[in-house]
């Protein structure tokens, strides 16, 4: 959903400063408790992989986005989109 037509589309940008493990459940927590609470699942990517296209609609067309669910591990240059219900 475009930013223009959601209230909750929001981009952030993190960086681990550490070797340690960070789920997406994890990652929906630091963003807000809101999310956490109604995580649905996460659609996950590579950064390189999502340059390569000129929306983020034609790699999952392409089958660049896999999805994922809360215990998945996040990995350095991972792109995560987080679905949750409110």
């Amino acid at each position: 959903v475009p930013p223009e037509r959601s209230r909750t589309t929001k981009t952030h940008s993190f960086q681990s400063t550490s070797k340690c493990s960070t789920t997406v459940l994890d990652l929906a927590g630091k963003l807000h408790g809101e999310i956490k609470r109604g995580f649905i699942r996460a659609e996950v990517t590579n950064a390189q992989d999502l340059i390569r296209f000129d929306t983020y609609n034609s790699a999952k067309e392409a089958g660049n986005i896999r999805v994922e669910g809360k215990e998945y591990i996040i990995q350095d240059g991972d792109v995560v989109l987080i679905k949750w219900k409110e």
